[in-house]
């Protein structure tokens, strides 16, 4: 049985001065099994636990490990979600398990209410940096009804520090009355547009952010993977690859036709999409069908299988580059297994018990750049096929095989266009910053 690492403990000694509390332990560090322990130590009462859609299942076989009743919510069934499975859910000791939707959505739901106090806890709590977000506004909603909060978090500061507010308000270090403007206001740098009230913030004051950490360490409990176990070295490894006449295509006609198959770019956010794909040498074009153009990166990929025999894990944005890389894999290599993570299966299980190979895990970062636990024991080579344009789901992927477990020095191989895209989102997210449309609409309107 799983034991306690000895800063877990300290974590849980110190979470339990406090009503509401943040967890604030490096991503690898083990949040979901700390958590869990910290709710052995509570009274016993309903606690709710809200995450990821694709967590669910991790977090309710370690809650059932560990003891707990269980119940997982993942979807609302207006027929069946009856009066009588509410006062089931209402149960004392009872711990629900739910997606961010699912919770939003039953807060929302006509004739709900929490019929006393509850536990609440918020896995990835930096999912509230929005305080205008349907939910951030339902937990808030019931904020008196929490008799704990415990939210867990490997980054929440994300991309700044103005994304605290939300978090601070349900850690009650901010007046219940005090609005987002104030906090912008008191903490932030910011410029407001001619004729508009809408404030853009530009940066933070060193002092003021200082006042606000101070404020937040009260009531939280902060820890760096390096100042709790000495994880194997990691190295960086990028592919270089070259843009195609296509991509220039795309640009100057704002659509792309070859052969029998034609992509359309009519709007910013459709040429941001088709330019991503290109880079990677792929694109889905509008009949549905999958097309590619390039096999600069499938190649740079094949290099990468035949000078090895390990397994590999592979982050990718879009549907035609899985494509092309489970067409590669099936034609060139088929003794390698793919297993594949995304939207519609989550094979994870089944590549963490496979021992008959090679394989690789084909991973879309929506559905694993976060919460997948267990690659770390099967794969130290991660390949990013594309990048993403989120810094958060960057800094996240790295840690589905840099964390506790790992014994092996870990390898990232970028496949990277810098004469495209690629190369701003790049520079953006060595920063741990995103790429917005904003900043390719600003950058097209440069270049025109």
């Amino acid at each position: 049985m799983k034991q306690l690492y000895q800063y877990q403990k300290e974590a849980i000694k110190v979470a339990n001065n406090h009503d509401r509390f943040l967890l604030a332990l490096d991503m690898g560090l083990g949040k979901t099994f700390t958590a869990l322990n910290w709710l052995k130590t509570q009274k016993q009462r309903t606690t709710y636990i809200i995450c990821d859609s694709a967590k669910i299942d991790d977090w309710s076989n370690e809650a059932q490990n560990l003891g707990f009743s269980v119940i997982t919510l993942k979807s609302l069934n207006k027929k069946s979600f009856n009066i009588d499975i509410q006062s089931k859910m209402q149960k004392a000791e009872q711990v629900i398990i739910c997606s961010y939707g699912i919770f939003r959505n039953l807060i929302n739901g006509k004739g709900w209410e929490l019929w006393y106090d509850i536990n609440l806890i918020i896995d990835e709590s930096q999912v509230l940096k929005n305080p205008k977000s349907q939910l951030s506004k339902c937990i808030w909603q019931w904020n008196r009804k929490y008799a704990k909060v415990l939210m867990l978090s490997g980054d929440p500061i994300s991309n700044g520090y103005v994304n605290l507010f939300m978090q601070m308000k349900l850690l009650e270090l901010l007046p219940e009355k005090y609005s987002y403007d104030a906090f912008v206001s008191k903490f932030c740098k910011y410029y407001i547009i001619p004729g508009r009230r809408f404030k853009i913030i530009t940066g933070y004051d060193q002092n003021k952010v200082n006042e606000l950490l101070a404020l937040l360490y009260h009531r939280s409990f902060f820890l760096s993977s390096d100042q709790a176990i000495e994880l194997p070295d990691q190295r960086q490894h990028i592919k270089q690859v070259t843009t195609t006449q296509h991509y220039k295509t795309l640009f100057k006609e704002h659509a792309l036709i070859t052969g029998e198959h034609s992509i359309t770019a009519d709007s910013s956010i459709k040429l941001l999409h088709a330019a991503r794909q290109l880079a990677s040498g792929c694109f889905k074009a509008d009949d549905g069908s999958f097309v590619n153009v390039s096999d600069a990166k499938l190649q740079q990929l094949e290099v990468l299988i035949n000078e090895s025999t390990y397994n590999f894990s592979i982050f990718y944005n879009y549907k035609a580059e899985a494509n092309d890389i489970i067409n590669l894999i099936k034609d060139k290599h088929p003794g390698i297994k793919i297993f594949e993570i995304n939207g519609n299966a989550n094979q994870l299980p089944q590549a963490l018990q496979y021992s008959d190979g090679r394989f690789i895990v084909l991973i879309h970062y929506q559905s694993g750049a976060r919460g997948i636990d267990g690659l770390q024991h099967k794969v130290f080579n991660q390949i990013y096929y594309s990048l993403p344009t989120s810094g958060e789901l960057f800094k996240q992927s790295h840690k589905r095989i840099h964390r506790i477990g790992q014994v092996h020095k870990v390898n990232y191989y970028y496949f990277i266009d810098f004469q495209s895209i690629e190369g701003q989102i790049w520079n953006r997210l060595q920063k741990s910053q995103d790429y917005t449309l904003s900043m390719f609409e600003n950058w097209i309107a440069l270049n025109n």
